[in-house]
């Protein structure tokens, strides 16, 4: 056994650190025996850069055989910017071969000072295990005040944390007191890795910091590159955004500008996002935004749930935007469960897809889909689906595309169950059936909180022999135009490549939640492709075209059996009759 503890000196500059390894010779090293290392900052109040271990210009810990290596280390008490272990520099690291790494790195720091991080990883080092070792990383931010107490920093391309035939975890621990702000989980940036490059698995778990400042997120990930990724094992995530007070903009997992989430070959994804808890606005569960999530033959699972509290607004389970991308490779599976913040502010969405080129789709697989708005009492807009700008969402090969919808709880208006908005925003299949069920949302006095909501370019379909199916149920408030399905504007459509269109609408609360509407263009048609039509509900404003081809059946029913259909009468008496005019 080799065991090395270092406490670096009570000196009033900065750099003292417990344990230093500098240079491509310099290494701690044994040959199947345990590695301990525990290394303290020293430094006096007014000093800063006291890391625990330092590893650094090719510094080694490594351990080869069965042998494992145990770190413990910690930054110093006294200034800021400590580190509790520092890796940077091609050929700088902690390495085995067979063997288990476990690493404690935790931050520290005076009460008032800022980037204190657990550990940081850049410019090339790496923690590995090059065989059947597993690798656990726990990093804790310190408790300063200021910006930056992060958990586990990794940034720059070939730097991370890297297993091939044994597990890797990390867990990062967002610091920072008072008014701290930005003190993550972990972060990944510029092309750095958390991977198992053979048959291990990977599991990732961030929690932000507790301050009362903005972006004390989970998981941030950035830059292209940037990745979590498996070779064949399973990859899990969890990320949980932290702040308190009236912070916002606290997200569990966040991905920009080019990062990726991939697992190679039957690996599965699994992905658990929350918002944090304040009172201000943005505390989404998961944002993706130029950033994709894929696997090779395996699935994906996304549950997602925004935050926030008291007033906040746009607490959304997941936002995807600025062409991302989610793909099941292979047979693989897309299950998505979100749900939105319960603030009383609006835009509370389970998800929203909200630009062009955003994409959720699947190979072959089935695609589902479950969309639950959140919001309290008196908040408004607060939709189970949010669907804008061209995003879409489509099952590929013979695999469903499923979808689920329900508007969140306030009092207010327009708590729709799915809203599908603008040209080339469309719920699709390659072939496959489509099935949508849209419930609005509200409570008391209510009103247009529609179950589906389809306008001014929105398009369900499934191509080629795919069925689509389309229930609709108004919201259950007591005000006005709680409608069941809702079709309305140019472009707006219900269609399909030959499949039958079953549509159900089932009326709302209030006085006038009329079952199904079409309007100023909004259509319901199979004429280009063939395919019968049947539209079901106990009252209907039809005022724009339904059609089929000449060769296909359309019927129009009422919901309820018994019910009459009464022609040349005014008006559209809600629960029936179905009546028929010709204005």
């Amino acid at each position: 056994m080799i065991s090395i503890v270092g406490t670096g000196g009570a000196s009033n500059q900065s750099s003292n650190y417990g344990v230093n390894v500098t240079g491509t010779n310099s290494i701690i090293s044994a040959a199947g025996n345990l590695v301990s290392v525990t290394g303290t900052g020293g430094g006096l109040t007014a000093t800063g850069d006291n890391s625990g271990i330092v590893l650094q210009a090719g510094g080694k810990i490594s351990n080869t055989g069965l042998g494992d290596v145990m770190i413990n280390a910690s930054g110093s008490s006294f200034g800021g910017a400590n580190i509790g272990m520092m890796i940077f520099g091609a050929g700088s690291g902690v390495f085995t071969t067979d063997g288990d790494i476990n690493v404690i790195a935790n931050g520290n720091g005076a009460s008032n000072t800022t980037n204190n991080l657990g550990a940081l990883i850049f410019n090339q080092g790496v923690i590995q295990s090059t065989g059947n070792g597993n690798v656990e990383v726990t990093g804790t931010g310190g408790i300063g005040s200021g910006t930056g107490q992060v958990g586990v920093s990794l940034s720059s391309l070939n730097s991370g944390i890297f297993s091939t035939h044994g597990d890797v975890t990390v867990n990062g621990n967002g610091g920072g007191s008072g008014i701290s702000n930005a003190s993550h989980g972990i972060r990944i940036l510029s092309g750095a890795a958390i991977a198992s490059t053979g048959s291990g698995h990977v599991f990732v778990n961030a929690q932000g910091g507790p301050g009362t400042g903005s972006n004390n997120s989970g998981l941030v990930m950035q830059n292209t590159d940037s990745r979590i990724s498996s070779s064949s094992g399973n990859i899990t995530v969890t990320g949980t955004g932290g702040s308190t007070g009236v912070s916002g903009s606290t997200l569990g997992i966040s991905m920009t500008s080019g990062s990726k989430i991939n697992a190679q070959n039957n690996g599965n994804i699994l992905l658990q996002a929350t918002g944090g808890p304040g009172s201000g606005s943005n505390n989404y569960g998961m944002s993706v935004n130029d950033a994709d999530i894929q696997t090779t033959d395996g699935n994906i699972t996304i549950q997602a749930m925004g935050g926030g509290t008291g007033t906040s607004a746009s607490g959304i389970g997941l936002n995807m935007g600025t062409t991302s991308l989610i793909l099941a490779g292979g047979a693989g599976q897309v299950i998505i469960e979100a749900t939105g913040g319960p603030g009383s502010g609006a835009g509370n969405y389970g998800a929203e897809l909200s630009a062009a080129g955003t994409l959720i789709t699947t190979d072959g697989g089935n695609l589902q889909m479950t969309c639950t708005g959140g919001g309290a009492s008196g908040s408004s807009n607060n939709n189970g689906l949010n669907m804008s700008s061209g995003a879409s969402i489509k099952a590929g090969g013979n695999g469903q595309t499923i979808v689920t919808g329900t508007g969140g709880l306030g009092e207010n208006l327009s708590n729709l169950g799915i809203r599908v908005s603008g040209a080339n925003t469309k719920i699709s299949s390659s072939g496959g059936n489509v099935i949508i069920n849209g419930t609005g949302g509200g409570s008391g006095a209510g009103g247009s909180s529609h179950g589906v909501y389809i306008e001014s370019g929105g398009v369900i379909t499934a191509e080629l022999a795919g069925h689509v199916m389309v229930t609709g149920t108004g919201g259950p408030g007591t005000g006005t135009s709680n409608q069941g399905i809702v079709i309305i504007n140019t472009g707006a459509a219900i269609t399909s490549g030959g499949g039958d269109i079953e549509i159900i609408g089932v009326e709302g609360g209030g006085s006038s939640g009329v079952g199904f509407v079409t309007s100023n263009f909004g259509a319901v048609s199979s004429v280009a492709n063939g395919g019968n039509i049947s539209i079901a509900a106990n009252s209907m404003v039809i005022q724009s075209a339904l059609a089929t081809s000449s060769t296909d059946t359309f019927f129009l029913k009422p919901l309820d059996a018994g019910e009459d259909i009464q022609l040349a009468i005014t008006g559209d008496p809600i629960g029936g009759p179905l009546q028929l005019t010709d204005a």
